[in-house]
Order: structure tokens, then sequence, then C-alpha cells
């Protein structure tokens, strides 16, 4: 029991450790040259775009993952036999990505730009599973260490070049070859390709995390379309330290997946409250300091900015932790095999979240965004808690 412990603790803290160091470059190297480097409105499309990334790219890359690793309990470990619906799913998810990125890039090198940027970064999200199916976070961190470097790489570039595409084109594509050449490459392997219950299982599964990537990045969209570029770059500052914590412990929860399947471990009602708990805890206990935090981040990094965000920041953080319980939710049901039931309720929320924003905004501007969210994803929090409590042994 205590090794099994240590072993836990060893992976959290290489995962996180992996996500401090590439979403560091980020937050505290990149944007911040971006932002000074461009006006807001080049500022706020970039955003944009990035925004859509991170909403097709980790619902396709990890959904097909994610039954990765739940199939491991037959037996089934190849990463071949999922090519095929990753490349299915990316063929199906890159029509609504290009449509949504028309409104920001005018040119059909700028379609090929975002569209190959796109496909690179489904293929990292994917690969992650590499490391996740036999519990090796060590490799985990080291492959973050390289995507890290190719960004860095291509900030430079994006100074030479001024070409902001390069940053991320750059770090995806080092991500890539270093995966393609490494001892794990299995894309020559012989094995069976997807068939069609896997095509379907992760086609289900992408619908379901397309849905919450979209809840989490849903003020890019409802901004841009209702508003403007500068609101877009406005609120992406003032929940940047929510979004970073976010995106920082999300990892964690493809660790309770890994660890449940592979474990095959069954929850009582006791121990499925108790984890429950914990990670509420953790998540106000984060709200509180992102809420000291928040203002001298934005002070230093983005002070052209800050009387914009400050009346905003409390409930945009508070929008942000109420996403990643839902996601921590989420991910804890998925280990009682039900797929379908997520995907309905999912659905429903993310209709309730445009409705309720775009009534919200209306009558409160950029915290209307906000309060939407959090009444929203409260909401669904506590649902899917209610139905994996049902599901767990007395």
């Amino acid at each position: 029991m205590f090794k099994q412990i240590k072993n836990v603790s060893k992976d959290i803290v290489y995962t996180i450790s992996a996500n401090i160091l590439y979403n560091g470059i980020l937050q505290f190297f990149i944007y911040p040259i971006i932002s000074s480097s461009v006006n807001d409105v080049l500022f706020g499309k970039i955003i944009y775009i990035e925004g859509l990334v991170l909403i097709f790219a980790p619902a396709i890359g990890n959904a097909v993952g994610a039954i990765r690793l739940l199939e491991q309990q037959d037996g089934t470990n190849s990463r071949k036999k999922y090519l095929i619906a990753l490349v299915v799913l990316f063929s199906i998810y890159g029509v609504p990505f290009v449509l949504m990125s028309y409104k920001n890039i005018y040119t059909p090198l700028e379609i090929f730009q975002v569209t190959l940027l796109l496909f690179l970064s489904i293929l990292r999200y994917f690969n992650e599973s590499e490391y996740k199916v036999v519990l090796d976070f060590k490799g985990y961190f080291i492959y973050y260490i390289i995507l890290s470097c190719g960004y860095a790489i291509g900030m430079f570039l994006f100074i030479v070049t001024q070409k902001w595409i390069c940053i991320f084109l750059s770090g995806e594509f080092l991500a890539f070859v270093f995966m393609f050449y490494s001892k794990r490459n299995t894309y020559y392997e012989k094995g069976v390709l997807s068939n069609v219950s896997i095509i379907k299982k992760t086609f289900a599964l992408s619908f379901t995390y397309l849905i919450g990537t979209t809840i989490c990045n849903i003020d890019k969209i409802v901004l841009n379309f209702k508003g403007n570029e500068t609101m877009v770059s406005q609120y992406y500052v003032a929940s940047l330290i929510g979004k970073t914590f976010a995106m920082l412990v999300a990892p964690l929860n493809m660790i309770v997946l890994s660890y449940s399947t592979k474990n095959k471990i069954v929850y009582t009602k006791k121990k499925y409250i108790f984890i429950h708990a914990t990670a509420l805890g953790l998540g106000i206990a984060a709200w509180l300091g992102m809420g000291i935090f928040s203002p001298l981040f934005i002070r230093i990094m983005y002070k052209n900015y800050l009387s914009e965000v400050t009346d905003i920041l409390w409930i945009v953080n508070a929008s942000q932790i109420a996403y990643f319980m839902c996601s921590f939710a989420l991910n804890m049901l998925l280990t009682f095999g039900k797929i379908k039931w997520q995907v309905v309720l999912h659905t429903i929320t993310l209709i309730s979240i445009i409705i309720l924003s775009d009534i919200m905004i209306e009558q409160h501007g950029m915290s209307g965004m906000a309060i939407a969210a959090l009444i929203v994803n409260g909401v669904e929090f506590i649902l899917l808690f209610l139905q994996g409590y049902n599901k767990c042994l007395k």
C-alpha cells in the first residue's frame, strides 16, 4: 500500500512538473512577448485560434488515448490499432474547425497552417497515452521537456519572422519528431488497425470531451462573435491564472483513470465522497490563492490590461474552478465505463451556457460570461457527482 502511494505521488510530481514547465513557458514567456509585440486585435485573434485548437485537439487526442487506456484491461496496448480512429476523427472535426477559424484567418496558407497545427496537436495529446498506458510518467515529463524546448525555439523564430504561427508549429512538430524517432515509436508496428467498434467508441467519447473543452473555451467563441477580438484578449488575461491552474491539474484526471483501469479499482460510496471532497478542497484553496496572485501577475506581465479586468477576477477564477471540478467528476465517472449519459449531460450543459452567457453578457458585460459559466458548471458537477455516487458500492 505504501509503495503504491509512493509511486502515485511520484507520478503526480512528474505530471504536474511537466505541465508547469510547458504552461510556464507559454504564460510567462511566450504570450507576454506576443502581447507586447502586437495590438489588442491581433492578440485576440491569436488567442481565439489557439482556443479553437484547445477545443478540438485534446478532445480528439485524449478521447482516443482514454479508450486505449480503458481497453488495456482486455490486453490491448497497440498504438497502431487507434491511428485510423485518430485520422477519422480529425477528418470529421477538421471541417467545423476550419469554418470557425474563417472569421479570423484570410488566406489559404493561413488555413493550411492552422489545420496543420491542429493535426500535430492532436498527435501530441494522443501520444501521451504511450506513457500513461505503462505508467511511465518520467517519460511523460521528458516528452514535455522536448515540447517546451520546441516552443522556446518557436519564440525566437517569431522574433525573427514576426509570424506567430511559427511558435506553435515549432513546438508541436519537435514533439512529433521526438516521438517518431524514439524507441516508443510504433507507427510502423504490425498489428490490427482500428475497427468500427473502436471508431464508434472514440467518436462518442471525443464528442463528450469536445463539449467539455468547448465549455472551457466558450468565452473565446462567444466574445469573438458577440463582441470583438479586444474583448477576447481582455477576458483571456482575466482568466489566465484560473485556466493555467485547470491545465496544470488536468493530467491528474488521467492519472486517476490510468490507475483505476490498470488496477481495476472498485469505489465504495465512502471512498468516492472522500476523493471528491479532497478535490473540492484543493479547488477552493486554489481559488483563494488565485484571488491574491492574479492581480500581481497581471500587473507584472499584462499591465496594460489591469484596469479593464480587476473587477471580474474573482468570479472568472471561480468559473475556472467549477470547470476543473466537472472535468474531475467526469473522469471519475468514466471508470464505471458509462459514456452515453455524459454525452447527454455535457450537451445540455453546453446549450445552457451558450444561452445563459448570451443573456448575462447583455446585462453584465464580460463578467456575465463568467457568471454564466460558474452557474452551469456548478450544476453539472453536482449532477456528475450524484450519477457516480449512485454507481458506487455501499
